[in-house]
């Protein structure tokens, strides 16, 4: 060691952070805020918000002048043989105000929870989020739709009834279904009655059963199985499952990770 240092008067690596937690925090909080904004502003439409946005009506509904996006079926590039959805896709994610908004609502919606600052600074600061933001896409509302779940939940635990607002919780999810399928309106009455259901039931169920690491390891496993299904069924991308089990291995550590 060099002659006259003192080893007492090295501060430790983590020190400034010790004493400066909240001065941190709330850095990142205004840093994740910025690389949203700056998204919005600088990055270009993503391909699937322009793929929106160039639905044209037909009869029947709406459709694209060419055709499906999907290859699976062999006249996909025919215009003439397009899938026609009754509504066209929502659009609301390319919007400049709808996205701040989103922002703003979820950090406002997570501070009255009582969610940390640390939690709410992660959530936007994640990469996928400010992608989403720049790119026009739809995450941005769908986490503000969560955000709304959370509060609901929230609120329903010192409520007199709590059941009431457990049915009203289960109305973003079926928002977020709405904004990732173009299906009718109308198909979603079974799934959205189920969905109902089951939120006001859980009132009934015992606390006991809601510990945070059997919900992660039931929710975990319960994706899991849908996204099987789905990948047997052949909906969307769980498809790669079972066409291509190999990549789908090989891929499945790192997302994991």
């Amino acid at each position: 060691m060099a002659k006259g240092l003192n080893p007492m008067r090295l501060a430790p690596p983590m020190k400034w952070y010790k004493e400066n937690q909240d001065r941190f925090w709330q850095g990142i909080l205004l840093l994740a805020v910025l690389l949203n904004i700056y998204a919005l502003v600088t990055s270009d439409l993503g391909l699937d918000t322009h793929q929106k946005m160039a639905y044209v009506e037909v009869e029947g509904g709406y459709a694209l002048d060419w055709g499906d996006i999907r290859l699976e079926n062999p006249n996909a590039s025919n215009p003439d043989d397009a899938s026609i959805i009754s509504n066209p896709p929502l659009t609301a994610g390319y919007s400049s105000g709808t996205v701040l908004f989103s922002l703003i609502a979820i950090s406002v919606i997570g501070y009255f929870v009582g969610m940390r600052k640390e939690f709410i600074a992660l959530i936007l600061i994640h990469p996928a989020l400010i992608f989403a933001t720049g790119r026009g896409y739809d995450e941005p509302l769908i986490a503000l739709l969560m955000a709304f779940l959370v509060l609901l939940m929230t609120l329903s635990e010192n409520s007199k009834n709590p059941w009431i607002l457990k049915i009203l919780a289960g109305l973003p999810i079926v928002g977020i279904l709405l904004i990732k399928n173009t299906i009718p309106e109308d198909s979603l009455l079974i799934p959205t009655l189920i969905l109902i259901l089951a939120m006001s039931i859980s009132c009934c169920i015992p606390n006991r059963f809601f510990q945070p690491e059997k919900m992660l390891l039931s929710g975990f496993g319960l994706g899991v199985i849908l996204v099987l299904i789905l990948g047997f069924i052949g909906k969307g991308t769980p498809t790669i499952i079972f066409d291509e089990p190999g990549r789908f291995l090989y891929a499945l550590p790192f997302a994991i990770i």
